[in-house]
């Protein structure tokens, strides 16, 4: 009956000749999966379909039907931006429970394959074509081991899921589903659950799902745009504001809208963004170059890829927007948002940490209509529920988030810069002996490797003094080394134990005795410029090859923003060649110190070189080219 009766509908908004079109192209789906069935033992016509549903380059489809090793796993989340940022959080879920499988991503467009650039959660994208998802399902069936098709609530059909709990999804399942079949219509179904996005797919996919895990990957590159585009203007001196919708969204006959009803107006976005200048901020637009300027805001319409529109917004003081996808983005490099909600349902898109705003008691429409997004369902113009929210609403959510959770350049202090070479580490190797084990670190080369041994000496010395129970360790590339110092912290220290890597751990070059501390250590997939890890969670940081980013400062931020207050960086660095070695060592400390001064962080009164065990000081006479440095702060 529901389909009858959404066919119905469907009529009474597009006409005979549209819904005469839907139904063939149902009934052509269901001749289509037919055939699917029939060419099921056949590979060369299983990557013909396949290639008729998907966009993707031939590399990454044949990663699907060619390499056949280890579990693989589909997941599949046709929407805008927030939807593949939806992922991220989704993949790290799927990680923690099948920690060896392969994810393959199915989304609307494969440009959003590029949020997710250089991130090892994904073996490979694939954009699915208009009207082609039910025969995808049927290839996906013979070629995935378990799949995951996420409507808000999560279609989880595969052989890995056991048959008890393959019953409890199901009935889950049952409980919470609103309007699989018609989805989107009716979507405002699920605003009257009191669930967010995130326990919905958690319930129905037996995953753990969590907000706090939504994440972009960034690179150096794409903060290239902060001096580029704000004119160096220095982080958390701004503040961001966006007025635009998803201009994709589109109904059968081809009509659109340049706003929707979610969008709150531009006057009264100009008023907010006069009153924030008046006390001294600098307001940024960010945006498509189709959608308004807003007078007074510093346009950055259409200049910004997605990426760097990210790096802009983690160094916001704020964002101010509608519910939309770019709410989402600032959740995802951890900066609050105040958001004007109306057709759709604070509880279930809203973030807990954000300033969410509605007015009057007419909400969640969204999908009640298929053009609820063109008019209001109940014929308000301008809608009653975003005309209600006033400029003094936003203003005084704003004045309340500065006031509480201002955000600031954090300050620390310089506790250590040294510099060293092999010759001091053979020289100190009787000192740190008694805290090496052999057994955890194989082998001679991790022995002698500079970087360890400088870590490992400032966490010796660092437990005398201070009391830690989270250690954060920072590396864009996971190797062999940096799994002795896992082995070694995990073995000599109680805390708890992180790494942010955006490379998948490789069982082939890990230690056999890290595998024996796996409840004292957890991956955090992120990059050096933009980890999960919340606000003053950790209180050691340890950055190996911290100079090997060509924008170190910001990595140094994210470090920083982290920390709690009293807690330690241990970072090293590497030397440039000179053509005196005696210049070396003054060269490079000079470069990160000169770099720490200009970040507002300073030794103390301390003196150049200050390092705090004997073992680890000046030593000009025996620096080379495969020197390297170390330096500890403390933020304050």
């Amino acid at each position: 009956m529901k389909v009858l009766d959404a066919a119905y509908r469907y009529y009474k908004d597009f006409g005979f000749r549209l819904t005469a079109k839907q139904i063939f192209h149902r009934l052509a789906g269901y001749a289509v999966e037919g055939f699917v069935i029939l060419a099921s033992h056949s590979i060369i016509l299983r990557k013909w379909i396949f290639g008729y549903c998907v966009n993707a380059i031939p590399d990454d489809i044949s990663k699907l039907f060619d390499d056949r090793e280890g579990t693989r796993i589909a997941i599949i989340l046709i929407g805008g931006i927030g939807d593949s940022l939806f992922l991220s959080a989704m993949a790290v879920g799927i990680r923690e429970k099948y920690p060896d499988a392969r994810l393959f991503a199915f989304v609307r467009d494969l440009s959003q394959a590029d949020i997710f650039l250089g991130c090892g959660l994904f073996t490979a994208f694939y954009g699915v074509r208009d009207r082609r998802l039910d025969f995808l399902r049927r290839i996906l069936a013979n070629e995935v081991d378990l799949s995951f098709e996420n409507r808000y609530v999560v279609a989880t059909k595969g052989k890995l899921v056991s048959r008890n709990e393959s019953v409890k999804l199901k009935r889950k399942f049952a409980e919470l589903n609103q309007n699989w079949e018609l989805f989107p219509l009716e979507n405002f179904r699920y605003g009257t659950l009191g669930k967010t996005i995130f326990e919905l797919a958690s319930a129905t996919s037996g995953l753990e799902i969590s907000n706090d895990n939504l994440f972009i990957p960034l690179h150096s590159g794409d903060f290239e745009c902060l001096g580029r585009e704000l004119h160096g203007l220095s982080p958390y001196r701004y503040i961001t504001i966006h007025h635009g919708c998803d201009r994709r969204m589109v109904l059968p006959d081809g009509s659109g809208s340049k706003y929707q009803t979610k969008n709150w107006p531009l006057a009264r976005w100009e008023k907010v963004v006069a009153q924030l200048q008046e006390e001294g901020f600098v307001v940024v637009q960010l945006g498509l170059s189709t959608e308004e300027m807003i007078p007074g805001a510093l346009s950055l319409l259409g200049k910004l890829s997605i990426r760097e529109t990210a790096a802009v917004l983690k160094y916001s003081q704020l964002h101010l927007d509608t519910e939309g996808g770019l709410v989402h983005l600032a959740k995802a490099v951890k900066t609050r948002s105040i958001v004007v909600f109306g057709p759709t349902p604070v509880s279930l898109f809203g973030y807990s940490e954000n300033a969410n705003l509605t007015a009057g008691t007419c909400h969640n429409c969204f999908w009640s209509d298929v053009r609820w997004f063109q008019r209001c369902p109940k014929g308000t113009n301008p809608a009653a529920c975003m005309e209600m929210v006033t400029v003094q609403n936003v203003t005084d959510a704003a004045h309340r988030l500065l006031e509480n959770a201002r955000r600031k350049l954090p300050q620390a202090e310089l506790v250590d810069l040294s510099c060293f070479d092999k010759t001091a580490i053979v020289n100190c190797q009787n000192t740190q002996s008694q805290h090496i084990d052999t057994e955890i670190f194989g082998h001679d080369n991790a022995i002698n490797s500079k970087e360890l041994l400088y870590v490992i000496d400032r966490l010796n010395s660092l437990t005398t003094t201070i009391a830690f129970a989270q250690i954060l360790v920072v590396k864009s590339e996971v190797d062999s080394y940096l799994y002795h110092l896992m082995s070694f912290i995990c073995k000599n220290f109680s805390a708890s134990l992180h790494l942010v890597s955006l490379v998948m751990p490789d069982d082939k070059c890990s230690d056999k005795s890290l595998k024996a501390y796996q409840s004292k250590y957890d991956i955090r997939y992120g990059s050096t410029y933009n980890n999960v890890s919340n606000d003053e969670s950790v209180d050691i940081v340890i950055i190996l090859s911290f100079d090997s980013e060509p924008h170190c400062e910001f990595v140094l931020y994210e470090a920083l923003r982290v920390l709690q207050h009293g807690g330690i960086v241990i970072a090293t660095f590497g030397m440039q060649a000179s053509t005196q070695s005696t210049d070396m060592e003054v060269l490079a400390c000079a470069k990160i110190e000169s770099l720490l001064s200009q970040m507002g962080i300073h030794s103390a009164g301390k003196p150049l070189f200050c390092a705090g065990e004997p073992s680890f000081g000046n030593t000009v006479d025996c620096v080379t080219s495969k020197s390297v440095g170390g330096f500890v702060l403390r933020k304050m």
